[in-house]
């Protein structure tokens, strides 16, 4: 009899566990930021990164209609372990060229994690009159 009970207690401990890994799971909080300059001059290359603070997938970035597209997305991955924690990253970067002075919106990127789509914050970048020191090597 005390066999069977203690198999009764493994076997609930074991459940018990396996049903709060999904609870744990998703109390890791879910970031994914765009980041980018604020101001650039009329003609400069410059980069917007979406960074996701774990797995994800099925990007869907937004229209640069008021900037040249020159490259991306690239996408990068980082994962370290810091004192048995693990933490990872993912980022897709896109190369950009001002095209006209003003006050634009970069809306936001969309991307799936864990069947949910989420959306990055958007952006504001004011392009102002090319700096004549900026040289195009193009």
């Amino acid at each position: 009899m005390g066999k069977l009970k203690l198999a009764y207690r493994s076997i609930f401990l074991m459940l018990a566990l396996v049903l709060s890994i999904p609870m744990l799971v998703s109390a890791i909080e879910i970031k994914f930021t765009a980041s980018g300059p604020k101001q650039i001059g009329n003609g400069e290359q410059f980069q917007i990164t979406y960074t996701l603070n774990t797995n994800g997938s099925g990007l869907i970035s937004p229209s640069f209609p008021d900037f040249d597209l020159l490259g991306g997305p690239s996408q990068s991955t980082n994962m370290s372990i810091v004192n048995g924690a693990m933490s990872q990253s993912v980022s897709f970067t896109y190369y950009l060229r001002a095209k006209k002075e003003g006050a634009f919106t970069i809306k936001p990127a969309k991307i799936k994690v864990n069947g949910v789509e989420i959306e990055s914050n958007s952006l504001n970048i004011t392009v102002t009159k090319a700096d004549p020191a900026y040289r195009d090597w193009e």
